[in-house]
């Protein structure tokens, strides 16, 4: 249930940064930098938010017997965006 789900966070990442990402446990769930050592840092960043972002949903579901799916994923990010959008403004970053 889990796999199939990080299986397709692993491919919408390799979509949006351009490169294959490994679906290694020690990049999905631990968000090891050295596993792709050749990516920037701010490439890796992306990547790293993805991941945790993808491991909260799953957290949210762990009682739930189906697999999350990208919809929740995007939903997710989206509030994470408006989040950090918020945060910009109030700390006067965003002019």
């Amino acid at each position: 249930m889990v796999y199939p789900f990080w299986c397709k966070i692993v491919e919408f990442l390799e979509k949006w940064v351009g490169f294959a990402l490994p679906s290694e446990t020690r990049l999905c769930l631990l968000g090891y930098r050295m596993v792709v050592p050749s990516v920037t840092a701010k490439t890796f960043t992306v990547v790293k938010v993805g991941i945790i972002t993808a491991a909260r949903i799953l957290l949210h579901n762990w009682k739930l017997l189906r697999t999350p799916d990208i919809k929740e994923r995007n939903e997710e990010m989206m509030k994470i965006t408006s989040y950090e959008y918020g945060l910009e403004r109030v700390s006067g970053e965003g002019k």
